[in-house]
């Protein structure tokens, strides 16, 4: 007897992002940064944030690599702190490892933001398959602080659901919204 599986072959997931409109801080924050003494040399300023508008910049696409999937399917992990790659089910990996995605995003020193990530993407292949990928996350907290230099760098992870036999090269967008809070 003969048992032969579809090869499942996942791309680089392309990360698509927007940047949020740029809303002036309620109040001057002055024990985040800059001197107490003198509120305009705050982080928070108003004129600060738009001076420096969001800059987001995808530096490494999430990519599952290459898996075989049986019948009844399985689910993917990639960790987005580690980039370790958790497989259970009916899939087993071709590849030796998949990566975890990579943002870079450029704004006001010391500013927080937030990174929104949607809750379920889905992705196609050319021949019409369609598998999910959920709990998109950057392993950091949702609100996260700018480095003194202005920039900030965040892993991305996520989990591909795998239901029964799928078989292509399958690719798909995931918007990314980063805001000042």
């Amino acid at each position: 007897m003969r048992f032969s599986v579809p090869v499942l072959t996942l791309g680089a997931l392309a990360l698509a992002f927007a940047a949020g409109p740029i809303q002036p801080a309620a109040a001057q924050c002055l024990l985040c940064a800059g001197d107490a003494r003198n509120p305009s040399d705050a982080i928070d300023s108003p004129e600060d944030m738009n001076e420096r508008p969001l800059r987001v910049e995808i530096t490494a696409d999430l990519d599952f690599s290459r898996l075989v999937v049986g019948n009844t399917g399985g689910n993917v992990r990639i960790d987005p702190a580690t980039g370790h790659r958790l497989v259970t089910g009916d899939v087993h990996s071709v590849a030796a490892t998949g990566f975890s995605g990579r943002i870079h995003i450029e704004g006001a020193p010391g500013r927080m933001v937030r990174i929104v990530l949607p809750n379920v993407v889905a992705l196609t292949s050319t021949s019409g398959g369609r598998v999910m990928v959920s709990g998109l996350t950057t392993g950091a907290a949702s609100v996260v602080r700018i480095g003194p230099d202005g920039r900030l760098d965040v892993a991305l992870g996520g989990q591909l659901q795998l239901s029964g036999a799928v078989d292509g090269d399958f690719r798909g967008r995931i918007p990314v919204t980063v805001s000042y809070e």
